[in-house]
């Protein structure tokens, strides 16, 4: 079996195929050898996915994390356009995105109110002494701050991985990857249906385990049992390989309603499953791979069909509230993911840092469902530098260094469940759910303990009058609580609500996700 990464050949050992292993005991299977020492790969010098512009806040500014840098992002008010700066004031070096969007549409730094456009120019000086001097000022290149290319396509906000003036010509040159559904029908004047829409998480783990777990649909029926797979009937497998420049496999179809399935990688930050269905038409399911840190990765999902889906099963669609099918499906999926791949970073980097070892020592993959998981390793060691912050094995490496520190310390089981931190607060709609199901709770709740006193408050009258007046009093107190029913049932019904809400309310923050139980 072949697969091919931006025209190179990397040949994987199938159980079918009969060759020499590529490699030694005991990690013999698809695991191929070196090709020699990394190509000039940067991965600066590429698009990367950050948020869905209707998820970012438009009257604030949003920090943002990307290939360990500080950023910050906001929208012109005046403009409507998107800037990004790096997330330091060039004055005293105050995160930027403590500030807030000046009417004018500038940021402005709050510490001592420097304000910058979204070139990085700086546009006022408040605490110059007179205007002469806040022209000559402002007009240093040291007052500006430095700029990131940044541009919204489909919805999605994307970022270049490098700032200053010679990023903005160099992003030009090249297109952010897209959904290809969306660009046929826009180009034709039609639409797709958007069958889930962008759904975003930043996950504890690291870019390389995020991106082998994208390519690998055969851990789906196992990892996400009851959620999304069913182990005892779903099975997935490598089953053909496209070369189309990039890395290209065939795969079983995921789900019964596809005709076909391929998977297309494209380099390094969006993986694309394009099948076919059995009805006529096409769907495609985005993943975008945000590098953030070391140990920290963000991930948009996505999935649209074309031709459009009829008007009746839209509007289905559209009733079914987005941040529902997030707290009971697409977060219960990464809750399956999560309690797996931060152990398996960290499993890597410490024996990276004790032993010397890499993953061609530690993984044994002998089927063919590993093909892309192989075929991703291969170029990330032979032309991406070991990935976005080097590679373990490189001690020297500052990056490597705090990849590996940062590995190494892993995360608890509540950081690596967290919902609250890693989907709701990037989501609007999730906010806004939460805001809603906690103030019903809330008043719920409240209305409870008032219905529930005034039930007891005849019985705690007659336990008095049982203690003051006499039994006779105290039977005939007793008796007005048992007549009334309704407020029983009503505190009954406000306490079942109540706990109901406190149910759904935990599934936008945590949820304890145990495999053994499913």
């Amino acid at each position: 079996m072949v697969a091919r990464i931006r025209g190179k050949r990397v040949r994987v050992i199938t159980p079918s195929t009969t060759a020499e292993p590529l490699i030694k005991e005991p990690a013999l299977g698809l695991i191929p050898e070196p090709a020699g020492e990394p190509a000039n790969f940067s991965w600066a010098k590429h698009w990367y996915a950050v948020c869905a512009a209707r998820d970012v806040d438009p009257s604030r500014p949003l920090p943002l994390t990307l290939l360990g840098k500080n950023l910050v992002i906001w929208k012109n008010s005046s403009t409507g356009q998107w800037s990004c700066l790096e997330d330091r004031c060039p004055h005293r070096a105050a995160p930027l995105s403590e500030g807030k969007i000046w009417p004018d549409g500038n940021l402005c730094c709050s510490y001592h109110g420097w304000r910058f456009d979204g070139s990085g120019a700086c546009k006022a000086i408040p605490q110059a002494d007179s205007a002469e001097q806040e022209a000559r000022a402002a007009a240093a290149p040291r007052a500006c701050a430095v700029a990131y290319p940044i541009q919204e396509r489909q919805g999605l906000l994307f970022v270049w991985g490098e700032g200053g003036a010679a990023a903005l010509e160099e992003a030009m040159k090249q297109e952010p990857p897209l959904c290809t559904l969306t660009e046929e029908a826009e180009a034709l004047g039609k639409e797709v249906t958007e069958v889930m829409g962008y759904f975003t998480s930043d996950v504890p783990y690291d870019y390389a385990a995020l991106a082998e777990n994208v390519l690998d649909p055969s851990h789906v029926p196992w990892a996400h049992h009851g959620v999304q797979g069913d182990r005892t009937k779903m099975k997935f497998g490598i089953s053909g390989v496209r070369e189309t420049g990039e890395l290209s496999a065939e795969v079983e179809p995921i789900q019964p309603t596809l005709k076909s399935t391929v998977i297309n990688f494209h380099p390094p930050g969006l993986a694309r499953y394009v099948s076919e269905l059995k009805q006529g038409g096409r769907a495609e399911m985005l993943f975008y791979m945000t590098p953030l840190a070391p140990g920290r990765s963000r991930v948009i999902a996505h999935v649209a069909i074309s031709p459009s889906l009829p008007t009746p099963v839209k509007l289905l669609l559209s009733l079914r509230p987005a941040w529902w099918e997030h707290i009971m499906v697409l977060n219960a999926t990464l809750d399956g993911d999560g309690v797996f791949l931060g152990g398996q970073d960290r499993i890597l980097a410490r024996h990276a840092q004790q032993e010397g070892a890499t993953w061609r020592d530690l993984y044994y993959m002998p089927t063919s469902a590993d093909t892309l998981v192989a075929a991703l390793r291969q170029w990330l060691d032979d032309k991406a530098g070991g990935g976005p912050f080097g590679s373990l094995r490189d001690g020297h490496s500052p990056a490597a260094l705090a990849a590996s520190a940062a590995l190494l310390a892993p995360p608890s089981r509540r950081e690596a469940l967290d919902r609250y931190n890693q989907h709701t607060v990037h989501c609007a709609a999730c906010r806004s759910a939460l805001r809603t199901v906690t103030a019903l709770r809330n008043i719920l709740v409240g209305a409870a303990v008032l219905t529930w006193a005034a039930w007891l408050s005849p019985l705690l009258l007659a336990a008095s009058a049982w203690l003051g007046s006499g039994a006779a009093a105290a039977v005939a107190s007793s008796q007005q609580p048992l007549l009334r029913l309704p407020l029983v049932l009503g505190a009954i019904a406000l306490t079942a609500a109540a706990a109901l809400l406190t149910n759904v309310r935990s599934r936008f923050i945590f949820v304890d996700y145990v495999h053994a139980h499913r």
